[in-house]
C-alpha cells in the first residue's frame, strides 16, 4: 500500500512539473515581445508619443469656441445703435441708399452672430421676407425691422428671465429671426430700389 501511493504521488508529482514548465513557456513567449520595425520613437511611460506634435503630422483641427459674452453684450448694444441709425437714414431725404445697405449688412451680420451665440429654441416656421421692389415697400421694412429689433431686446427674457406665463425664448427666437431676414431684404431692396 505504501508503494502505490508513493507511485501515484510520484506520478502527479511528475504530472504537475511538465504542466508548469509548459505554462511557464507559455507565460514567457507572453512577457517578451519583439520591438516593433520601423518605429524608432516608441512610446513614453504614461503613453503618449515620444516624436514633437505638429500641424502638419496631427492634421488641421477645428477651434469650438464657447460663447463669448462680452462679444454678445457689444453686439446686443450694437444691434439697437444700427436699428436708431437705420430709422434715422429712412428719414432723410433723399434716402441714403448706401447708408441703409451698409447699416442693415452689418445689423444682419450681427444678429446672426447673436443668434448662434445666444441658447434660443428654433423658431417654427421659417421667415422668408421678399426684398422691396419699391420705395414704399423698402419704408415698410425698415419700419418692421425697427418693431422687430425693439421687441427683441425689450424681452424680458434678458431683463429677468423668471416669467413663467409666456414662452420668452420662442418670442426672442422668432423676433431675431424676423431681424435676420428683415435686414437681408431690406439690404437687397435697397440696392433693387437704388438702380
Amino acid at each position: 500500500m505504501k508503494l502505490e501511493s508513493i507511485l501515484s504521488l510520484a506520478f502527479v508529482g511528475l504530472m504537475l512539473t511538465s504542466i508548469s514548465s509548459e505554462t511557464a513557456c507559455a507565460i514567457g513567449a507572453q512577457t517578451q515581445r519583439e520591438a516593433p520595425i520601423g518605429d524608432l520613437t516608441g512610446r513614453d511611460a504614461v503613453g503618449f508619443r515620444k516624436d514633437k506634435v505638429t500641424k502638419e503630422s496631427v492634421g488641421e483641427r477645428s477651434v469650438i469656441r464657447a460663447p463669448d459674452a462680452k462679444q454678445t453684450m457689444q453686439d446686443f448694444k450694437q444691434i439697437q445703435e444700427l436699428n436708431y441709425k437705420l430709422r434715422r437714414a429712412s428719414k432723410n431725404e433723399p434716402i441714403p441708399v448706401e447708408e441703409i445697405v451698409d447699416t442693415a449688412s452689418k445689423m444682419n451680420i450681427i444678429a446672426v452672430r447673436l443668434k448662434s451665440n445666444l441658447i434660443l429654441p428654433k423658431t417654427k416656421e421659417k421667415t422668408d421676407i421678399a426684398p422691396a421692389d419699391s420705395l414704399d415697400a423698402l419704408m415698410s421694412q425698415i419700419s418692421e425691422t425697427d418693431t422687430s429689433v425693439r421687441a427683441f431686446v425689450t424681452n424680458p427674457l434678458f431683463r429677468q428671465g423668471t416669467d413663467t406665463t409666456k414662452d420668452l425664448p420662442m418670442e426672442a427666437s422668432t423676433n431675431l429671426a424676423k431681424v435676420i431676414a428683415l435686414t437681408k431684404a431690406v439690404r437687397e431692396g435697397a440696392s433693387k430700389v437704388a438702380r
